[in-house]
């Protein structure tokens, strides 16, 4: 303990650094464990022993092995069975390049290759090659992986002479635990880091080598040492099967004791020191409060006609990287607009990175299916917001506001903010090269993914190491942390990967054409993304539509003339329909104007459909108006196909501002004959006007103005 005393003349205060630093040992993955293929009863489990450490009574404990003080066990559990895809992607950000060499050099002995044509086709020397070749015969067999998950916290006193000792351990049916491999960790070094964490990625794991154990003990026998002196770990041989990935933490302590107070520690328990983020922040406690009002446009998953009944669920993310759930909106049934208007709830933040919003369609017999989701992070929480959230390609937005509280549990005034344009991205998949498949006969394709819910797959085109797709583009909008994760398959094996590989948020945003070595097989893809301009304007935006009219349309009916109504709409859902105007090809509907919510949808389809007494009736034609002429603004006639008619149709809006319409540059209208045409003046319908009709076509496109060009018999056929 030290005391300071300020020069005001304030009362001296004592600070107690007993203990002064927590750490926090994370053990996340076990790798290639020592397990038979058909083993389905051999568990395994790590303890973890650091010292000295600090005890909950402030003392100090230098002994090593104390059961549930510094020595702590993780759950004994039992090897992956199978290797799912998230689980090989999670896997893979743990490598290194020397990793991925030998799972390559791995899969191509497995294919029966000579050293040869394997230096060959990775570009390495053959004595690289022979090196790998014990190791790779590893990786030939059936991966086997332990998941842990577990995490726990030590308090010491000094770091810099504090130790870890990771110990793996294996128990079969009815056997005495066996030791499979140990690590030492020095906890000095997170000292000279920045943010005192490190991630420690597939450790070797260290075993007792028997025979310099032996020749160790006869050495210092002839030498006769000291009986009493402390002997040292036996020597360890590094074994390449097994590998262990864990993270350590460690941040300051301070406790503050009161003037004239007793001077021993006091008892750690909650709130005890200051945490610290991932990131080496600290963290002081922070509450805020969140209401879920509604949602827009989102997806149908429902198959009986139906339509979603959604719900929302809030979690917090908690400092071990788990969602803990906080609350739960109510169930709106058959709705894709649902307003809940969710009551105010308050959310104590302490370790908290994130608050997770995901929307579920309630289905009878289970949690329901995923509609999207959406995270904010502890810092946007901590200013306030209030806004549209994207949940998704094609998955809707939903509104959600986050306040903090302030003096007096009073929640910090937040006003609506529209949200800003998502960037878009166009991807192509060209081809993939020097692939290695033993199926001579495959049919490759390639399946792109942003997320679990979201992916486009290619054709198949025969081919086992060499296929060319030029498959593109695909559009796609970039929400949230966005990877790319390529896989190339065999039609006649979906389920086996023949390799894959990840493109990062960053390198699509800033564009990327050219090859990527696929990790799990030898062998390059060569794929495009190119970045697009954001929608604009932002998400949601209503708009007022009317249909008015048609003429000329084609008679579906064998006695009399069509009965013709409209169907107005967007990404396949139904908005309106028109009243049927019957025995008429020129029908005047004058409906509207009708609100209607566009979000991210393409365009707006407006289908004409001739009545029938029975049934639907026949499709009379169809046309689109893209979302880009929408928010600007629409009033003239559609072609609905050949020899199908016009349809007049008129949608404004008041979010867009047409304001940025009219400030391009009116067009000069050409000359006819040197004299100079008056603006606004239409040219004259002769042979000799064409040139001034395409020069104002042109100009009426560049403002945004839809228009409609009809032949013009006068004009001789020109």
């Amino acid at each position: 303990s030290s005391s300071s005393s300020s020069s005001s003349g304030e009362s001296s205060v004592t600070w107690c650094g007993f203990p002064s630093y927590a750490l926090r040992v994370g053990l996340t993955i076990l790798e290639r464990v020592p397990c038979a293929e058909q083993d389905f009863t051999t568990r395994f489990f790590v303890t973890v022993d650091c010292s000295p450490m600090v005890n909950g009574d402030c003392k100090e404990v230098t002994e090593k092995g104390v059961k549930n003080v510094t020595l702590k066990t993780t759950r004994k559990r039992y090897p992956l069975t199978e290797a799912r895809a998230a689980h090989i992607q999670r896997v893979s950000k743990l490598m290194n390049q020397e990793d991925y060499v030998l799972r390559k050099v791995g899969v191509l002995m497995q294919n029966g290759m000579s050293v040869d044509a394997i230096a060959d086709v990775l570009d390495l020397d053959h004595k690289d090659v022979e090196n790998f070749r014990e190791q790779a015969l590893i990786e030939m067999t059936g991966r086997k992986d332990v998941i842990f998950d577990e995490a726990f916290v030590y308090y010491l006193r000094d770091p810099s002479v504090a130790e870890v000792r990771l110990e793996v351990f294996s128990e079969e049916l009815n056997k005495e635990p066996t030791l499979v491999g140990f690590v030492k960790l020095k906890v000095a070094a997170l000292l000279y880091r920045e943010d005192m964490e490190e991630e420690l990625m597939r450790l070797p794991l260290n075993t007792v080598d028997h025979e310099a154990v032996a020749a160790a003990r006869q050495q210092s026998a002839s030498a006769e040492t000291d009986s009493n002196e402390e002997t040292a770990d036996p020597p360890a041989k590094y074994d390449s099967f097994a590998k262990i990935s864990a993270e350590c933490q460690l941040w300051p302590i301070v406790t503050r004791c009161e003037p004239n107070s007793n001077t021993h520690a006091p008892r750690l328990g909650k709130g005890a020191g200051t945490s610290k983020s991932r990131t080496g922040g600290e963290k002081t406690q922070l509450i805020t409060a969140v209401w879920v009002e509604c949602a827009f446009g989102l997806r149908n998953v429902d198959l009986f006609g139906g339509k979603s009944d959604p719900y929302v669920v809030c979690e917090v993310e908690k400092s071990s990287r788990r969602w803990v759930q906080q609350f739960q909106t109510a169930v709106i049934d058959d709705d894709p607009d649902p307003v809940w208007n969710h009551p105010q709830q308050d959310i104590k933040w302490t370790t908290e990175e994130a608050i997770r919003f995901t929307v579920y369609d309630k289905d009878f017999c289970s949690k329901g299916d995923y509609l999207g989701e959406v995270s904010v992070p502890r810092a946007m929480c901590r200013q306030g917001v209030y806004t549209d959230f994207f949940l998704g390609e094609g998955n809707g937005t939903l509104r959600v506001k986050i306040a903090p509280l302030e003096d007096g549990d009073v929640p910090k005034e937040v006003p609506f903010q529209k949200p800003s344009p998502h960037p878009r991205i166009a991807i192509w998949v060209e081809r993939v090269e020097h692939l290695v498949c033993s199926n001579k006969s495959a049919k490759l394709f390639v399946v792109c993914s942003q997320s679990e819910r979201q992916s486009f797959s290619t054709n198949p085109v025969a081919g086992h190491a060499h296929a060319e797709w030029n498959h593109g583009p695909e559009e796609w909008v970039v929400a949230g942390e966005m990877e790319l994760h390529f896989e190339v398959k065999d039609e006649k094996q979906r389920k086996k990967s023949l390799g894959y590989c990840n493109l990062s948020r960053e390198a699509c945003l800033n564009g990327f054409h050219g090859p990527l070595n696929l990790h799990d097989g030898a062998g390059r893809l060569h794929v495009k993304v190119e970045g697009r301009p954001p929608l604009d304007p932002p998400c949601n935006m209503t708009l007022s539509v009317s249909v008015l009219s048609a003429k000329e349309l084609r008679n579906a009916d064998l006695f009399g003339m069509s009965d013709p109504y409209v169907i107005c709409r967007s990404r396949g859902k139904e908005m309106f329909r028109t009243e049927v105007i019957w025995d008429s090809q020129n029908p005047v509907w004058n409906h509207g104007p009708v609100p209607v919510v566009i979000r991210e949808d393409k365009e707006l389809v407006f289908e004409v459909w001739d009545k029938d007494r029975i049934g639907k009736g026949d499709k009379l034609g169809f046309a689109s108006v893209t979302r880009h002429c929408c928010v600007r603004g629409f009033d003239g006639f559609l072609d609905l196909g050949k020899g199908n008619g016009t349809l007049h149709v008129r949608i404004n809006t008041e979010d867009y501002d047409m304001s940025q319409q009219l400030q391009v540059a009116e067009p000069k209208l050409p000359t006819s004959k040197g004299a100079e045409l008056a603006h606004g003046k239409w040219p004259p319908m002769d042979a000799a006007s064409i040139g001034q009709w395409v020069e104002l076509a042109k100009g009426m496109a560049a403002r945004g103005v839809s228009f409609m060009m009809r032949h013009i018999p006068k004009c001789g056929g020109q």
